[in-house]
C-alpha cells in the first residue's frame, strides 16, 4: 500500500509539472506572438479624398434609396479593385448625402445601386475619377 501511495504521489507530481510547463510555454508563445505581430495589427495610414454621391447622381440620392436599396461604390486602381458591384457607402445625416473616403491611388470609381445582400440593382453612374 505504501508503494502505491508513493507511486501515485510521483504520478500526480509529474502530471502537475508537465501541466505547468505546458501552460507556461503556451503563455510565453502567446506573449511572443502579440509582441512580434503588434506592428502588423496597426492600421495603415492612407491619404484619402472624400467623394459625395449627391454630386454625381442626377436624380438625387433619395431616388437611389427607394425600396431599401443601398448606395454602394465600386472603385479600381493599378493592382486591384472592389468586387462588383462594390461596397456600401456611408451616410452623413448633417448633409443628407452618402459619401466614401477613397484612397488617393484610385484611378476610377462609380456609384452603384445594390440590395441589402449586395446584389446589383440595375443603376450606376458613369465611370468617374478625381
Amino acid at each position: 500500500m505504501n508503494k502505491n501511495r508513493r507511486f501515485n504521489g510521483l504520478l500526480v507530481g509529474t502530471m502537475l509539472m508537465a501541466g505547468t510547463l505546458l501552460l507556461t510555454s503556451i503563455v510565453i508563445r502567446n506573449k511572443g506572438f502579440e509582441h512580434n505581430n503588434f506592428k502588423a495589427l496597426q492600421p495603415e495610414v492612407v491619404e484619402t479624398q472624400r467623394v459625395w454621391v449627391r454630386d454625381y447622381v442626377d436624380d438625387g440620392p433619395s431616388v437611389w434609396k427607394v425600396d431599401n436599396a443601398i448606395i454602394s461604390i465600386h472603385y479600381w486602381w493599378n493592382g486591384g479593385d472592389t468586387v462588383w458591384p462594390g461596397i456600401p457607402t456611408l451616410y452623413d445625416a448633417k448633409n443628407d448625402a452618402n459619401y466614401f473616403d477613397l484612397p488617393m491611388n484610385i484611378t476610377g470609381y462609380m456609384f452603384t445601386r445594390t440590395s441589402v445582400s449586395g446584389e446589383y440593382w440595375n443603376n450606376k453612374t458613369e465611370d468617374l475619377n478625381y
